[in-house]
């Protein structure tokens, strides 16, 4: 009993029970299948390793139904099976391969917190998405700051990591950034940037 799946670019638990009995659970991650079977991560096939009978020991005709372990898969993965639930075919008996597990993520934002930031100054922020898989391309998006509060990048996928740098000072300013990188789990971000004055000594020299 298998399928394929599409877009799968986190952890998601899979759990088999047919009516003879049989249960099994199948685990398609970022690391790879956990099992034979499947065929890598995004796009690919899947394949429960038990085998089913045709029929139970009351000569039944076996059901079976695939049902997603939400405890087991990725918070903010948000996957739904096709054709999840059927029976073996008495006529015409053959592996069951029609079902389907279609997966997107969750986004969430990630907005930079900013203080101190002087009146008519603007400070330059980047925010840097290794996107997945990571055989993708870097994003990069770039902010310019001129108020303080709460000022926010576009949306990022669960799973993808993120970095958020000074890409510009402001004159006459020195701006940090606390916590600025991680990974996107099932949560908006907030990072905080903090502008302090730059200060300047004053002195010489003394002759004679």
């Amino acid at each position: 009993i298998g399928g394929t799946f599409s877009d799968l670019k986190g952890k998601v638990t899979l759990h088999n029970s047919a009516s003879n009995g049989t249960t099994e659970d199948f685990v398609l991650g970022l690391s790879g299948p956990s099992v034979p079977g499947a065929s890598g991560l995004g796009t690919g096939t899947f394949g429960f390793g038990i085998k089913v009978p045709l029929y139970d020991s009351a000569g039944a005709v076996v059901t079976y139904t695939v049902s997603i372990d939400a405890a087991n898969t990725d918070p903010g993965l948000n996957c739904v099976l096709i054709n999840a639930n059927g029976s073996l075919s008495a006529s015409a008996p053959i592996d069951i391969n029609t079902i389907k597990l279609n997966c997107n993520r969750s986004s969430y934002a990630i907005t930079a917190n900013v203080s101190g930031l002087g009146a008519g100054k603007t400070l330059g922020l980047t925010k840097t998405i290794a996107s997945l898989p990571t055989t993708a391309p870097t994003r990069v998006e770039t902010l310019s700051v001129t108020a303080n509060g709460n000022n926010a990048f576009t949306a990022v996928k669960t799973g993808e990591a993120y970095a958020v740098t000074v890409s510009t000072q402001p004159v006459g300013q020195t701006c940090t950034v606390a916590s600025g990188s991680g990974i996107i789990a099932a949560a908006a971000v907030t990072v905080n940037v903090t502008c302090t004055t730059n200060t300047y000594s004053i002195g010489g020299t003394v002759s004679g």
